[in-house]
């Protein structure tokens, strides 16, 4: 099995988790088929995230614009998601509209994803933890932190709002410095050779 596919799963158990505890939906069907989805399908998505990713930026010659069509792409798939948790009872509606309903939560939930991968990778980078375990950790936390604000508690709310936003804001700051252009460094100053004295004329 190979690690896409094992983190995949685990994504699959802790949305089933979280949801199921939050709204004590633990034997709705339509959460375990959500859950099977996200097991299942998370490392194509991926994959069709990247490509989608790299060939906007390659276009556009620039990282910002490949990440909006990623966010998207990411948008399309929580808005189903939601949705399809709505219908079928696990989610009632009157939470979701406490976090801007399904196009809301859809677009905080989305935003703060790609800011945590940002700060996950970042941590990565700098030495702290491993890049996959990062990422991992940092998407069950939103995956947490989403189904305890649907189900209306009031700090993981507040968190869930403001810390989508400000994530949000920090993915798209990084994506610019990323695409800034770097001074070159100065050339060297060529060193002259000095051109010897000449010999003083002997007397006759």
């Amino acid at each position: 099995m190979t690690r896409p596919t094992k983190l995949s799963m685990f994504m699959g158990l802790v949305l089933w988790l979280s949801y199921a505890r939050a709204q004590n939906a633990w034997e709705n069907p339509v959460l375990v088929g959500v859950a099977l989805f996200v097991a299942l399908a998370l490392p194509s998505i991926s994959v069709v995230s990247n490509i989608l990713d790299a060939r906007v930026s390659t276009l556009a010659h620039h990282r910002l614009p490949g990440r909006l069509a990623r966010f998207v792409a990411q948008l399309l798939v929580n808005i189903a998601i939601f949705a399809v948790m709505i219908v079928g009872r696990v989610i009632p509606p009157g939470g979701i509209d406490q976090v801007g309903g399904i196009a809301g939560a859809a677009a905080v939930t989305t935003l703060a994803s790609q800011g945590l991968q940002a700060v996950a990778l970042w941590l990565a980078w700098r030495g702290i933890g491993r890049a996959d375990g990062n990422v991992l950790l940092a998407l069950s936390a939103n995956i947490v932190v989403a189904a305890l604000a649907i189900a209306g508690i009031g700090w993981a709310r507040q968190a869930f709002l403001i810390g989508g936003a400000g994530l949000a804001v920090l993915a798209v700051l990084t994506d610019l410095r990323a695409g800034w252009p770097r001074r070159a460094a100065p050339a060297a100053t060529p060193v002259r050779d000095e051109a010897p004295e000449k010999a003083a004329d002997s007397a006759p």
